[in-house]
């Protein structure tokens, strides 16, 4: 009796059993992290980050908005959205040293982002300005602008919030990482 050589289906099948055994077929583990681990940690920093920005807006004290028109209660205005312009520009730096999100296409996802937290800040920081112009202006007309121009500031949390929510790599992290459920 003769030794008879593997068929091919035999052959693929030890070979499927070798890498598997040898772990080359599994996805990349940490520390005994599952596959998405780094990706939600990722996505729960960035939350983190965005949550500071929306605790500084809602840190803001109680404005008589029928005054603000007022130099001394726009000016107070002026502070609080320049405050919630620089806290943007923390939780900008601290997603940049987070590095790309470990996703595909990350450094392109990490791009939109940065752009996105560019424009959230000179959309705080044009409110800003508006403000403090149309302030020194006594106009009944100015009150409603003024309280549109703050709404920058206001909304900008959510709106990198959402953001982050958009891109599709992190949409399921974001859904399950409790940093992200309040923003």
């Amino acid at each position: 009796m003769g030794l008879r050589m593997p068929t091919g289906a035999v052959l693929a099948g030890y070979l499927v059993a070798v890498l598997l055994t040898a772990g080359c077929a599994l996805p990349e583990r940490r520390d005994g992290e599952n596959v998405s681990g780094p990706v939600e940690a990722w996505v729960g920093s960035a939350c983190a980050a965005v949550g500071t920005v929306a605790e500084t807006a809602d840190r803001r004290s109680e404005l008589d908005w029928s005054r603000v028109s007022d130099p001394a209660t726009a000016a107070e205005l002026v502070s609080h959205l320049k405050a919630v312009s620089t806290q943007i520009g923390s939780a900008r730096a601290s997603i940049e040293a987070l590095g790309s999100p470990p996703v595909e296409d990350g450094e392109a996802v990490l791009a939109d982002l940065r752009g996105a937290f560019d424009e959230r800040q000179q959309a705080v920081d044009n409110a800003a300005d508006f403000i403090e112009g149309a302030a020194s202006r006594i106009d009944p007309l100015a009150q409603p602008q003024i309280a549109r121009a703050a709404q920058a500031a206001y909304t900008a949390a959510p709106k990198l919030a959402r953001e982050i929510e958009r891109k599709r790599q992190l949409r399921d992290p974001f859904a399950a990482n409790s940093a992200c459920a309040n923003l």
